[in-house]
């Protein structure tokens, strides 16, 4: 389920750079179309939880709510830096939140991060100092992305540490996923209110500006971080978010293809070192 999630969230920086919508109007549109097409399957969640003997938890509903404020500011800055740097890194980059996740496991969630995974985080750590450095010498534009995208990284850390907390109260992901959407819609509608940001929509090009549009709403959104939740709930949260820095390996061979985006000879070194951080998570084992 995390690897789908991992193929299906990779994909959102090629839907973002495809289109030429306005970041908050993009970050809006992925957000309510995801709601109306989840809002179906989560009523159905719910009778289902009251109708069962643990029933649901009351103002289930709030739960989603401190999380959702975080994710659109994540997917905004997100964006933001997608469209400064490319693909590969600005994926790299974002999804560097194991970084953070040990101490915000512990203060958010109380879960205490094994010495195996502090040695993975490590080593994809020392994977991110190479693509950052080698950026800040070489393309001072990309450098300023990648800056961007580590900041945003932050606020997916946060966004997963609420979830790895939230969700075990919950019956379903969804039950905690489409809330989160709303809420998250709701601050970013209120960005978007000049119709102006919405005129791709309608013009010449509208065709691909809607397939980006509801691309973004059921690859990334839906299958993405809506299995990405259901995972969180079984799986450890610092595997889970080191398992998500396997996007950009994804991300550089689909924007190699259709952008042409070649990655510069370190992007391979620091690849390699974030992968082998990733087997270290992921397989090993410690007596912690």
């Amino acid at each position: 389920m995390m690897l789908v999630a991992v193929f299906a969230m990779s994909t959102s920086v090629i839907f973002i750079k495809v289109s030429e919508l306005d970041i908050t109007a993009l970050t809006t549109g992925r957000l309510w179309l995801s709601v109306m097409l989840l809002l179906p399957l989560m009523e159905w969640h719910r009778r289902r939880a009251v109708r069962s003997e643990a029933g649901l938890v009351k103002g289930w509903w709030r739960l989603g709510l401190l999380p959702g404020a975080v994710f659109v500011v994540h997917l905004i800055t997100w964006a933001m830096g997608a469209r400064m740097t490319s693909s590969a890194n600005a994926t790299l980059a974002v999804n560097t939140a194991p970084l953070l996740m040990p101490f915000l496991l512990f203060w958010i969630a109380k879960e205490r991060v094994t010495r195996v995974e502090l040695m993975g985080t490590a080593v994809a750590f020392a994977g991110l100092v190479v693509l950052t450095a080698a950026d800040a010498k070489l393309d001072p534009d990309h450098f300023r992305g990648d800056l961007v995208c580590m900041g945003s990284m932050t606020l997916l850390a946060v966004y997963l540490a609420l979830g790895r907390r939230r969700l075990p109260m919950l019956p379903s992901p969804w039950l905690y996923s489409v809330p989160l959407y709303i809420c998250a819609g709701s601050v970013s509608l209120m960005l978007t209110l000049d119709g102006e940001k919405w005129a791709p929509l309608f013009g010449e090009h509208a065709g691909i500006e809607w397939f980006c549009l509801v691309g973004l709403a059921v690859v990334p959104t839906i299958l993405g971080h809506g299995l990405a939740m259901a995972a969180l709930r079984v799986l450890r949260g610092q595997v889970v978010a080191v398992m998500s820095l396997g996007q950009f390996l994804t991300a550089g061979l689909m924007a190699w293809w259709v952008f042409g985006e070649q990655p510069h000879g370190l992007f391979y070194v620091a690849a390699a070192l974030v992968v082998t951080g990733c087997a270290v998570v992921i397989f090993g084992k410690s007596r912690d």
